[in-house]
């Protein structure tokens, strides 16, 4: 048996950071939006562009949902059982992760704007790259819950790129652009 000292500890702190914390970050966040004048007026003076590319994440969350099914219907009923019960789960989840992900980044961008632009355009190669050729502040990389992501997004992801290939680019390409065309329109 494992102590708090010991491997079980290592394996616990594991767990919450990679699970249990996201959890917590993200009703902080929804605090934040609720009672935060600042956030709140943000998202709501964007209220259009917010639900736009929620919509996206709602179109690539049921994407995600179908490919699971298909994706285990080759395996017999007992694996198109399983993932019938899986389906609405991913739906949910995939569709929380991208939403709190985008949420912490529109705060972030909340927070430049209200810093009057200064601040960080954001620090990785691609967002000077953007910045430079198309003009476009991406602001700070937002924290991701990689635990959910992988699990509840990128497998999802690539069981829909097993079964239906072209969904998974118009999938993939939806999600690279949301966030560049809410800059676009947000500068």
């Amino acid at each position: 048996m494992a102590n708090w000292t010991g491997e079980g500890s290592a394996h616990r702190r594991m767990v919450r950071d990679l699970l249990l914390k996201p959890v917590e970050e993200g009703a902080n966040l929804m605090r934040r939006l609720r009672e935060g004048r600042m956030f709140r007026s943000y998202v709501r003076k964007r209220s259009l562009l917010v639900v736009l590319v929620s919509l996206v994440f709602l179109a690539s969350s049921i994407a995600f949902a179908g490919a699971t099914v298909m994706f285990f219907f080759r395996g017999g009923s007992l694996l198109t059982f399983v993932s019938l019960i899986l389906a609405p789960i991913i739906l949910i989840v995939s569709l929380l992760v991208q939403t709190f992900v985008f949420f912490f980044w529109i705060e972030n961008r909340a927070v430049e704007q209200s810093l009057k632009g200064r601040g960080g355009h954001g620090r990785g190669a691609v967002a000077r790259w953007l910045k430079r050729r198309l003009g476009l502040n991406m602001g700070r990389m937002p924290p991701v819950p990689w635990g959910y992501v992988v699990i509840f997004v990128l497998s999802p992801l690539a069981m829909l790129a097993s079964v239906a290939p072209p969904a998974a680019i118009a999938v993939i390409g939806a999600g690279i652009l949301a966030p560049i065309v809410y800059a676009r329109l947000d500068n």
